[in-house]
């Protein structure tokens, strides 16, 4: 997951982007289009063959806004991101759904995450996963930095109606008519 990694470009790269999405979620928010995302799509699962960077930012802008919501009671479909390459990335995927970490302006969501019992030391040596806590650690900074409504900008990132992100599924069978 490049958008993580910490060089001077990226971090410029990853603050923009990340800036552009967040804002849509504002109560001025403009709805934002992610471009295509090439895949393939196998007994109702994606299966992206590009687009990961935007993907994995979305799923992240995810398990943020839902950790600032009352717990949920039922399962929601967003959970079902995973990494098909990385095992790692796929149980840290798991972890981040799963867990409801209590943030504050002094949490840093990478520390939170890292001190719990399910959060394991191999994982300190995969980069996706340290990306992955970069950009949460960005996120939470945006947020703190544009305070908002969490619960209305939940509701903008779900709607599923007037979406405030959108992309294009571009399938790449070409009997796929998806």
């Amino acid at each position: 997951y490049a958008q993580g990694r910490k060089t001077v470009g990226v971090g410029r790269i990853r603050s923009q982007f990340v800036d552009a999405v967040c804002s849509t979620l504002l109560p001025d928010g403009k709805p934002i289009e992610l471009d295509f995302i090439y895949g393939n799509v196998d007994n109702g699962k994606f299966i992206p063959l590009d687009g990961q960077q935007r993907l994995t930012l979305l799923f992240l802008l995810h398990c943020y806004l839902v950790w600032q919501q009352p717990e949920q009671e039922t399962p929601l479909l967003w959970i079902k991101f995973s990494y098909a390459t990385r095992p790692g990335a796929r149980e840290f995927c798991k972890l981040l759904s799963q867990c409801h970490p209590q943030l504050s302006a002094d949490s840093i969501p990478s520390v939170w995450l890292m001190d719990q019992a399910e959060y394991l030391p191999t994982w300190d040596h995969d980069p996706t996963i340290r990306s992955m806590l970069v950009v949460l650690d960005e996120l939470h900074q945006w947020f703190e930095t544009y305070p908002i409504d969490f619960e209305a900008a939940w509701n903008k990132l779900i709607d599923i109606d007037n979406p405030a992100i959108r992309f294009h599924v571009l399938p790449m069978n070409a009997d796929d008519k998806t």
